[in-house]
């Protein structure tokens, strides 16, 4: 009589869980890496939103000291003396421009918000630093310029006027060191008034 033997079976290596293995790795790598991408854009784009909001606050307080400057023979309030000092808060970048300052170095908080939802507690500021004061005859060139030049406006006489010039530099927020707001945008902007 003839006994039925089943084939022999080879043993399974496990060749099919390591493969198994390898692409859930592979897979996980994949996803950890969407998800930072993601997160990296969503970080770049709430800069990119934060730095406008700030360069907005900035040319604010900018347009409004120089309303305040321009057009003004007389000293606008708060604004520095400049024509011949050399401290520090006359610089054409004050020294408190990222480090804070109070109306004592001529800081002015602005009157308007920009957008009142993302205030925080600062405004924008600016300082108002008067730098030179300039001659000029009725046609708007500066008599000394005219004068050096050998026109001679002074000798013949041409009504003149004075004018202030001044330097106005703005800033988006007052810089702070602790909390959330510390890691806020800080736009700063500079123009010249007359």
């Amino acid at each position: 009589m003839q006994t039925f033997h089943p084939p022999v079976m080879k043993k399974q290596r496990g060749i099919t869980l390591a493969i198994v293995l390898i692409m859930l790795l592979i897979i996980t790598v994949l996803g950890v890496a969407s998800i930072r991408g993601a997160t990296t854009q969503e970080r770049m784009t709430g800069n990119f939103y934060d730095r406008t909001i700030a360069m907005q606050a900035a040319e604010n307080a900018l347009r409004e000291a120089f309303r305040k400057a321009s057009g003004s023979n007389s000293v606008p309030p708060g604004a520095l003396d400049c024509e011949e000092s050399t401290e520090g808060r006359c610089a054409a970048v004050p020294t408190t421009t990222f480090t804070g300052g109070t109306a004592a170095d001529g800081w002015t908080n602005a009157e308007t918000l920009i957008n009142s939802e993302l205030a925080t507690a600062s405004r924008a500021q600016y300082v108002i630093q008067k730098i030179a004061t300039v001659e000029t005859s009725s046609s708007g060139a500066s008599t000394a310029d005219n004068f050096d030049a050998g026109i001679g406006y002074r000798d013949q006489g041409v009504p003149s006027a004075t004018n202030s010039i001044y330097r106005i530099i703005a800033r988006s927020r007052v810089p702070t060191n602790d909390g959330e707001d510390s890691a806020r945008s800080i736009v700063v902007l500079s123009a010249i008034a007359r």
